[in-house]
C-alpha cells in the first residue's frame, strides 16, 4: 500500500466530521493526517490539510488560525507546476481566504480574494465553486455597505439567486445550504429594504436552511438557523417560539461541544489545539 493512502483516508473522515459539525473528532482526523503528510513528505496532502484547518477554524471563528493555515496553503501552492491543479487548489484556498478575512473585517482584501478566485473558477469551469464565491461577493457587499460597495442590496441579493440555481441544478446540498444560510442572515438583518416591515420572508428562509441543514446533519448551520429565529420570535413577541428555538440552539450547543473543556493536543505546526469557542 502507498504510505501516503492512510493520510488521504483520515482526510476524507476529517472532512466528513467537519461536514456533520463534529469538531473534535474532525481536529483529531486532521492530526492524524498531517502526521502522515510530514512523514512522506506529500505537500499536495498537506495543502488539502490546511484549507480543510483553515475552514474548520473559520466555523469556529478563530480567524487567527484560520489565516495562518489558508495562507500556508496558498505558500505551498506555489510548489504545484501543474497548471489545472494550480488554478483548482489556488480558486478554493482564496474562496477560504475571502470567507475569512471578511468576518475578520477586512473587506477590501476579502474582496480581491474573492474576485481572483472568481476569475479562476471562470477559467477552469468550476461551476459550484463560482457559485460559493458569488456568494462570498455578495456577503462582502452586503457588509460594506451600498454606499462604500456601489451596489445595491437588489443586485447582492442577486447574485445569491444566481448562486443557488447554479448549487441547485449541480445538486451541491451542503452549497445549497451555505447559501440559503447567507440569505437568511441577510433577509434577517435587512428585513425592511426586503419585506417591508415584515420577519416573513426572513423566517420563511431561515426555517428551509434548516429543513436542509437537518437532513444533511449539519448542525452548526442548524444552530445557525435557530439563533436567528429566536430573535426574529423576539422581535414578533412570540415568546413560545422564542423559547423553542432557543432550546433547540442550546442543546446543539451542547451536542457540538462548543465550550471551553480541558486543553487538547496540538498538531506539530502551527499549533492550533487551544481552547475552540
Amino acid at each position: 500500500m502507498d504510505p501516503r493512502t492512510p493520510g488521504y483516508a483520515h482526510l476524507a473522515i476529517a472532512c466528513a466530521h467537519l461536514g456533520f459539525s463534529q469538531f473534535q473528532n474532525c481536529l483529531e482526523a486532521f492530526e492524524q493526517a498531517m502526521n502522515v503528510a510530514n512523514e512522506t513528505g506529500d505537500k499536495l496532502l498537506e495543502l488539502q490539510i490546511c484549507v480543510g484547518l483553515g475552514s474548520l477554524f473559520t466555523l469556529l471563528r478563530d480567524l487567527s488560525k484560520a489565516l495562518i493555515f489558508l495562507r500556508n496553503a496558498l505558500a505551498i501552492i506555489q510548489s504545484v507546476t501543474v497548471d489545472d491543479v494550480h488554478a483548482k487548489y489556488r480558486c478554493t484556498i482564496l474562496y477560504h481566504l475571502s470567507v475569512a478575512l471578511r468576518m475578520r473585517g477586512s473587506l477590501v482584501e476579502a474582496k480581491e480574494a474573492c474576485d481572483e478566485a472568481l476569475q479562476l473558477a471562470s477559467e477552469t469551469g468550476n461551476r459550484a465553486l463560482h457559485a460559493r464565491c458569488m456568494c462570498s461577493l455578495a456577503d462582502i457587499y452586503r457588509e460594506l455597505g451600498e454606499s462604500e460597495a456601489k451596489e445595491t442590496l437588489t443586485k447582492s441579493w442577486a447574485r445569491y439567486e444566481e448562486a443557488y440555481r447554479v448549487l441547485r441544478a449541480s445538486q451541491d446540498r451542503m452549497g445549497e445550504v451555505l447559501v440559503l444560510a447567507s440569505m437568511a442572515k441577510s433577509a434577517s438583518e435587512s428585513r425592511s429594504h426586503y419585506t417591508g416591515q415584515c420577519e416573513c420572508q426572513a423566517i420563511q428562509l431561515n426555517k428551509k436552511c434548516l429543513d436542509i441543514a437537518r437532513s444533511l446533519g449539519c448542525k452548526h448551520v442548524m444552530f445557525k438557523c435557530h439563533s436567528r429565529l429566536a430573535e426574529l420570535y423576539s422581535q414578533l413577541n412570540d415568546e413560545d417560539s422564542e423559547e423553542v428555538a432557543r432550546r433547540a440552539a442550546s442543546q446543539l450547543t451542547q451536542e457540538m461541544e462548543l465550550f471551553c473543556t480541558e486543553s487538547r493536543r496540538e498538531l506539530t505546526s502551527p499549533e492550533v489545539f487551544t481552547c475552540l469557542s
